[in-house]
């Protein structure tokens, strides 16, 4: 559900904070966006995906806009849980995933798109982010509601290395298909398959002739012109603190991907100490640096989504790095409790923001 408050001029303020269990990854939120008062209708487009909501705004369109583009919107989502979700016993994802054969899988064109884009993203990070990572965070009990007490011993870290990574994987764009180099390989596109989802449903916005839109699914986003003031969307990113309830500064946007990945609130403790579900492919073990939180922007959602969560696997040294490398506009908040820093790639500097 949307918490829903008001600004000091009565205005509203929307957005999420919630935490979703996936079984790639589970993240906090940070993201909000400050809607000011229309002065211009909007139509409004909200629903249920992926175990969390999703609403589309789209400024200076009637109402009956709604019906014309709800249900491709809804077909969409639809046709992509199908293709990627874990949670469905007989998506195309669990039909690979379960598959032992080498051979050439034969999946839909958007399933390519994503795997692509997933492996493209790994090799950047240096292995940062991985789709075959789902059997660790299975196994640390991030993954499941049967969260394991026992942390897995070395010789186990070792067997779940030897059955994942992305270089296990190869990808065919036409005739859309992938090929696993080991039976056991298994993809979970979790921390991508949002962002995704957002930038078609912005497609389908764009294809039914609008310029201006905000498309959010569980805090990922993709933004194109004004919002209903005509002014630029205004995205609050909120301190990573326990409560919740502090937006640190204002990100001013006309177009784009954003999407936030965090740390503080999603931990477990066993055996006496604290473990992050942030997992890293590279050791098959929780990171252990003190980066708390990132938010990214770029180009689309699905590739801010994606290399949020490489960022944070990364910590914030090397992901300040990595983030410079690849020309990556990404802001990363180290620290515990109420001792933040604040750290900005270049490109994030340049963008338009509002400290609070």
């Amino acid at each position: 559900m949307y918490d829903l408050a008001t600004d000091n001029a009565g205005c509203l303020l929307w957005g999420t904070m919630r935490r979703m269990r996936t079984p790639h990854i589970v993240v906090c939120l940070l993201l909000v966006v400050v809607a000011s008062c229309s002065t211009e209708p909007e139509a409004l487009i909200t629903g249920n995906t992926m175990g969390t909501t999703y609403t589309v705004r789209v400024p200076g369109a009637a109402p009956p806009v709604i019906e014309r583009i709800k249900n491709e919107i809804e077909q969409t989502l639809a046709d992509v849980n199908a293709a990627m979700s874990t949670w469905q016993p007989d998506s195309v994802i669990n039909q690979f995933n379960s598959s032992t054969s080498t051979d050439w899988f034969d999946v839909p064109a958007s399933f390519t798109v994503v795997a692509d884009a997933s492996i493209q993203i790994a090799e950047q990070s240096h292995g940062a982010f991985d789709p075959t990572v789902g059997p660790m965070v299975q196994r640390w009990g991030f993954g499941s509601t049967d969260e394991q007490s026992i942390p897995p011993t070395a010789e186990e870290l070792q067997q779940l290395k030897a059955v994942t990574g992305y270089r296990h994987l190869e990808v065919r764009l036409q005739p859309p298909a992938v090929r696993k180099s080991i039976p056991q390989l298994q993809l979970d596109f979790s921390a991508i398959a949002k962002g995704y989802a957002v930038d078609r449903l912005a497609q389908i916005v764009r294809n039914a002739g609008y310029t201006s839109y905000l498309v959010e699914i569980g805090g990922e986003l993709r933004i194109s012109g004004h919002n209903a003031n005509s002014e630029p969307w205004k995205i609050g990113v909120e301190y990573p603190d326990a409560d919740g309830t502090s937006v640190q500064s204002a990100l001013f946007l006309n177009g784009g991907g954003v999407a936030s990945s965090g740390d503080y609130r999603n931990f477990r403790n066993a055996a006496g100490r604290r473990y992050s579900h942030i997992i890293d492919p590279r050791t098959a073990a929780p990171v252990s640096h003190e980066l708390a939180a990132v938010t990214v922007v770029a180009n689309n959602a699905m590739y801010a989504d994606g290399w949020a969560t490489a960022l944070m696997v990364l910590g914030a040294e090397q992901g300040q790095q990595v983030a410079a490398a690849h020309s990556l506009a990404a802001m990363l908040v180290e620290g515990r409790e109420s001792r933040f820093a604040v750290l900005r790639s270049e490109l994030f500097s340049q963008l338009r923001t509002e400290s609070k």
